[in-house]
């Protein structure tokens, strides 16, 4: 289970929780060009990132993606159960919805059907990214906790894990970067907040490697036609490649020295 009394390093600067009105101000999800919240349909919303949050983890990473924010923490690697036969190593994955992160409603606290489907998603997303034959017969966990779910809550723990893969130090390919569509009245808009999810036909998330031009998953869901999914395909992807700049730069930053004193 996670570990509750890690030490947390959050931004200072912050949002408030998004009013259940926001659902009624979507209701002209996307019109003249224009969404609901301002934004236009190839448009991230605010983004913020930082490593290094989780004191007490080997790797840790805080994504913040307009009202969603999700901490992501590895531990490990650790000795696998001698039953288990093979040489490589293993990612293990647990997602869970903190019992705030949703307005209306107070989750319960054991995982429920759908953090575990988004645990498989996880690991299925992430573990073609690393080196597993660098761990041989030893598990590397990752832990995902939503603070706020203020949508495209899996594309934004995909990229928030990839960051704490990276800060543990464990060896990898490359960056894992993903981003989700949604289908709204005939378009497909990029990074769709939960009120937009809540109007949307169908949707995509696609998780990629960048610098390796390799896709690690695709997941849709509702109703998308061919020029949907293609249209769809290419806006993430795009959408990745600029997030892995962002996400390089932020490893970059968080590992420069510091300047010497004077």
């Amino acid at each position: 289970a996670m570990q509750r009394e890690d030490a947390v390093c959050a931004p200072t600067e912050t949002r408030p929780a998004p009013l259940d009105a926001a659902d009624a101000a979507a209701a002209s999800a996307y019109q003249g060009g224009v969404r609901a919240d301002g934004r236009r349909k190839a448009q991230f919303r605010n983004l913020f990132m930082r490593t290094g949050v989780v004191s007490q983890a080997a790797g840790s990473a805080y994504v913040e993606c307009g009202n969603t924010k999700v901490i992501c923490s590895v531990y490990g690697p650790r000795q696998k159960a001698k039953m288990e036969v093979s040489e490589e190593g293993k990612l293990n994955c647990e997602f869970q919805f903190a019992t705030f992160s949703a307005s209306g409603s107070r989750r319960r606290n054991e995982q429920s059907e759908i953090e575990k489907e988004l645990s498989l998603l996880l690991v299925q997303s992430l573990e073609v990214s690393v080196r597993l034959t660098s761990f041989p017969k030893s598990i590397l966990d990752i832990y995902v906790l939503v603070l706020q779910d203020g949508g495209a809550v899996l594309s934004a723990a995909c990229t928030g894990c990839s960051l704490a893969l990276a800060d543990a130090c464990v060896e990898m390919f490359d960056l894992v970067t993903a981003c989700s569509v949604a289908k709204l009245g005939g378009e497909i808009v990029l990074d769709p907040s939960t009120a937009e999810e809540h109007m949307q036909q169908g949707g995509l998330m696609v998780s990629c490697m960048p610098s390796v031009n390799e896709i690690t998953q695709l997941y849709q869901f509702g109703e998308l036609s061919h020029k949907d999914i293609s249209e769809s395909l290419d806006l993430c992807l795009d959408a990745c490649k600029k997030l892995h700049t962002h996400m390089s730069k932020v490893l970059a930053e968080s590992t420069a020295p510091l300047p010497a004193s004077t």
